[in-house]
């Protein structure tokens, strides 16, 4: 890990949330360490996956997470002065200047993306977090591994294009101009005509308005298939 690096961007989160309003000026470790993570994946994915602070990521329970990068929280946020409360820290006057030294030492795209995540997120973790479990390189991490942040293959596109499919009325048009007789589309019937009656609407209806039925207790092992971290449905585009 390039441990200055890591320490300009934490002084950045610490001194940007200072300058907010009330109680969204203080940040915990955990908004410290995500908002570090955002700034290293939005750098790998301009910089064929390499990341601004070399952190070691990893996917634990704790989500994306990089111990030696943790661990500089506390002497970044004693050396610029910032103060503690509980799991809080807060910067409360920037009079030596600590944002602007961290802005003229961090690259743009790292900016941008800490200024729009605190003022995206502000002192929501919820939401943070679930910003941070969307982007690509967790979609595409395992529980327990390191993360990848090297953007993933486009799609190779097909050679031979497929023709474009007409609508019906650019058809009837096409058949028009050509002489050919217009052919209205046929529009297929509905498999089963819909039933009005006693015997089968008002029932149904009964049971739709009926009071919910309380749910009972249960105890057991849930075993999750590991297949699942590699389902498309957790591919798909990332987030903005």
């Amino acid at each position: 890990m390039d441990t200055a690096r890591a320490d300009f961007v934490l002084q950045y989160v610490l001194a940007a949330a200072g300058e907010r309003d009330g109680g969204e000026r203080e940040v915990t470790v955990t908004q410290l360490v995500k908002y570090a993570y955002l700034a290293d994946a939005a750098y790998a994915a301009q910089h064929d996956g390499e990341t601004f602070t070399l952190a070691p990521w990893t996917f634990s329970s704790l989500g994306p997470h990089a111990i030696e990068l943790e661990s500089r929280v506390v002497p970044v946020a004693r050396r610029i002065g910032a103060t503690t409360r509980g799991t809080y820290y807060l910067l409360d006057h920037d009079d030596l200047g600590q944002r602007r030294a961290a802005t003229l030492a961090l690259p743009a795209v790292v900016i941008n993306t800490l200024m729009q995540a605190l003022r995206a997120f502000s002192h929501d973790t919820n939401a943070l977090l679930a910003h941070v479990y969307a982007t690509a390189p967790m979609r595409r991490a395992v529980p327990g591994a390191p993360i990848d942040f090297a953007p993933a293959p486009a799609p190779l596109a097909s050679s031979i294009a497929a023709p474009a499919a007409l609508s019906p009325r650019a058809l009837a048009a096409l058949k028009a101009r050509r002489g050919a007789p217009v052919v209205a589309p046929v529009v297929p019937a509905p498999p089963y005509a819909p039933r009005y009656d006693d015997a089968c609407f008002a029932p149904a209806q009964a049971a739709l308005d009926a009071p919910e039925i309380a749910l009972g207790t249960t105890q057991g092992t849930l075993t999750i298939d590991p297949a699942v971290w590699d389902a498309p449905g957790r591919r798909g585009c990332d987030v903005s």
